[in-house]
């Protein structure tokens, strides 16, 4: 055996096992009354070893028979050992970024890279049952874990509450639904009605038009929110079977149109919505028949399905206008068909649109597609939402598409090559897509609420699988990497469903999962709030804060390695702001709510008022799982008050600091949260 052979061996080796060993570890910058700490909680324990070598041994073997894997297991090696840089030197802080959630998109992305070079490519195409089942399969897994314990959230609640109504009274005033709480068996809390300021008086109309309440209405009346969840699983996994035939149809190449697919079904944000009861998932598959029968010779039957589904997007959402008329029109606009079936499509849609002003003119009082908004329905929809809408929906740190599914990036190298083969079905893709961007775009809160990222960019998603598909097919090796660290991201969020529930509020619920001690949103763009925020050069910085919280979490009493020495939880400092707050006279400000484990914390307020004011200038108000456990004030006579916190056995408890200025305002200079005597790890649960 040669050098060579050799040193490959030995590479492999060290690196699986430094991935094997490490990857259970985690690695620590912590902020301490005595200066930052630095080391390890959970280092690496004999049978964690043992098991890392045999791991290292498997991968020597694999290496040896198929050598490209090299790469992907070379990278695991280093991804894992990156964190003792920091640890060892204090420097280079962003590699803390490579442990927990992070490490596990490392290895998704290896194994993308080594399984494209270990699958035979596939030649024959799938029966149309295939797709369907495995979509719906997919689908129905996924579902056991998203939308997680919150339930239904956003519009949800009050499309459930529609289907009630109808239901029950076979009306939409909403009024008695809200007064006797028929939304409790899905919302457990209080439901805000999203009333139409145009109401008839003494009547609750809502907002949202009444299309997706009829369409899952059936489902409703069978099973309540499950069963309309299982129903829109149902019309999505159809999506997903039709996009598997056109990536067929148009390429005319297994690999691509399987990878495109799987793209569509097992990435964000499909993956996100196929069980969100949203409009974006029927509108979906709306695109996906326009996208058959734009580009196959009308008949009958494409003809007047176009119709009923242009009519039907108008009642799900008014939004929808646009996909309607592009898909009706592409599909009249192809050959062959007689001009009564035309005629047909266009009286469909035509009845279907003047159905709805009239309804709208019945209850509102304008036939308007946004009568039920109001005056101000004007400005909430602009064109010059466009300078941040259309970049968000890509690249904001929080809703953006690319930072949940990088591999979509690959889109834009398939719009050369899909033109070069198939300029027709780029231009009709293209329409598609950008007849909703564009609308979703335009709105004010283009991320659309209180919902998955992505929710906008749902219905072109259909017509951007066929450009990703033809942009896997120029860059496989890529595009396999790219895969599997966008799937790496439906896993996190499959196991912590809170890393899809932003606030808008410039902090991505993701990051703070995959990385909750580095402040990573500085790497990528705000574009939510009235400015741009990015910061990429501060990346990666420690927040003190969550630093603290991360280690107070993992610590389990012996669990420490460190050439510092062992930590214990009474050197932690936890600073519970940012910076100082100014309070003018009945202004209130509260800190971010902290997870504490069990254990005894004293709390201390640092803060200043003028001389000779009130002893009571600012009352501080702490509560745990909202519910006051303490209250001082802050004033001449007492200008560092202190309260102890006693966080009682079991799961953890949420802690909130509120400040109120009450006569003459004052100054809060720090509020420090530090340990005394904290339940170790392994007993929290007793």
């Amino acid at each position: 055996m040669n050098a060579s052979p050799l040193l490959r061996s030995a590479a492999v080796f060290v690196a699986v096992f430094a991935f094997g060993s490490l990857s259970g570890s985690s690695f620590h910058v912590v902020p301490t009354v005595e200066g930052p700490w630095r080391g390890l909680l959970d280092p690496p324990a004999p049978l964690r070893i043992a098991s890392a070598v045999a791991l290292a041994l498997l991968a020597v073997a694999l290496e040896r028979s198929r050598p490209r894997v090299l790469g992907p297991m070379l990278s695991l090696g280093v991804a894992a050992a990156a964190p003792l840089i920091p640890v060892s030197t204090g420097a280079l802080l962003p590699l803390l970024l490579f442990q927990g959630p992070a490490l596990a998109l490392v290895l998704a992305c290896a194994a993308g890279v080594a399984l494209v070079e270990l699958l035979p490519r596939p030649t024959r195409p799938w029966p149309w049952l295939v797709p369907f089942g495995a979509a719906l399969a997919f689908f129905a897994l996924l579902s056991t874990r998203l939308p997680g314990p919150a339930g239904a959230q956003g519009d949800e609640p009050h499309y459930l509450t529609m289907a009630e109504s109808l239901r029950s009274d076979h009306d939409l005033d909403l009024r008695d639904e809200f007064q006797q709480r028929a939304y409790r068996s899905f919302y457990p809390g209080e439901l805000s009605a999203h009333t139409s300021p145009a109401s008839p008086r003494r009547q609750l109309y809502s907002i949202h038009t009444p299309g997706l309440p009829a369409l899952v209405l059936p489902a409703y009346a069978l099973g309540g929110a499950a069963a309309v969840r299982g129903f829109l699983v149902l019309i999505t996994a159809a999506a997903a079977a039709l996009v598997y035939a056109l990536l067929r149809g148009v390429l005319r190449d297994e690999t691509p149109a399987r990878a495109g697919f799987a793209a569509f079904v097992g990435l964000a944000p499909i993956a996100f919505y196929a069980n969100q009861i949203y409009p974006e998932v029927p509108a979906a598959f709306a695109t996906a028949v326009f996208l058959h029968t734009s580009r196959r010779d009308a008949n009958a039957p494409s003809l007047l399905a176009a119709g009923v589904l242009a009519g039907a997007l108008l009642w799900i959402h008014p939004k929808f206008l646009p996909l309607a008329v592009t898909g009706l029109v592409l599909t009249l606009l192809r050959p062959r068909a007689g001009a009564p079936w035309r005629v047909g499509a266009l009286l469909l849609f035509a009845a279907a649109f003047l159905a709805l002003l009239s309804w709208m003119n019945l209850i509102f009082g304008r036939p308007s597609l946004t009568a039920a908004y109001g005056a101000g329905a004007q400005q909430d929809v602009a064109i010059g939402h466009w300078l941040r809408g259309l970049p968000g929906l890509l690249v904001d740190r929080e809703f953006g598409l690319l930072l949940h599914a990088p591999l979509w990036a690959l889109a834009a190298l398939g719009v050369r090559p899909l033109w070069r083969d198939h300029p027709g079905d780029l231009m009709r893709a293209a329409v598609l897509a950008f007849s909703s961007i564009l609308v979703g775009a335009a709105y004010s809160m283009w991320w659309g609420g209180t919902c998955p990222p992505g929710r906008f960019l749902v219905p072109a998603m259909p017509s951007l699988a066929l450009l990703l598909a033809y942009g896997i097919g120029a860059r496989p090796r890529l595009a396999a990497g790219l895969f599997g660290l966008s799937l790496g991201v439906v896993l996190v969020a499959a196991d912590t469903p809170r890393a899809l529930h932003n606030r808008a509020d410039s902090e991505s619920a993701l990051l703070r999962v995959i990385a909750p001690a580095l402040r990573l949103d500085r790497a990528l763009p705000s574009l939510v709030g009235a400015r741009v925020e990015w910061d990429p050069l501060g990346a990666g910085a420690i927040d003190p804060r969550r630093a603290a919280l991360c280690a107070l979490r993992e610590w389990d009493g012996a669990n420490v390695a460190s050439a510092a020495g062992r930590i214990a939880p009474e050197q932690l400092l936890i600073p519970l702001l940012d910076a100082p707050w100014r309070l003018a006279v009945e202004e209130t400000q509260s800190t971010p709510r902290l997870s504490l484990p069990a254990g005894l914390y004293e709390l201390r307020v640092r803060g200043r008022v003028e001389p000779g004011l009130s002893g009571r200038a600012v009352r501080i108000v702490v509560t745990l799982d909202e519910r006051d456990i303490a209250r001082v004030f802050l004033g001449s006579f007492d200008p560092q008050p202190t309260v102890e916190v006693d966080v009682p056995p079991g799961a953890e408890r949420r802690l909130e600091v509120w400040a109120t200025a009450l006569q003459d305002g004052g100054t809060i200079e720090a509020i420090e949260l530090q340990p005394r005597r904290v339940v170790p790890r392994g007993r929290r649960s007793l």
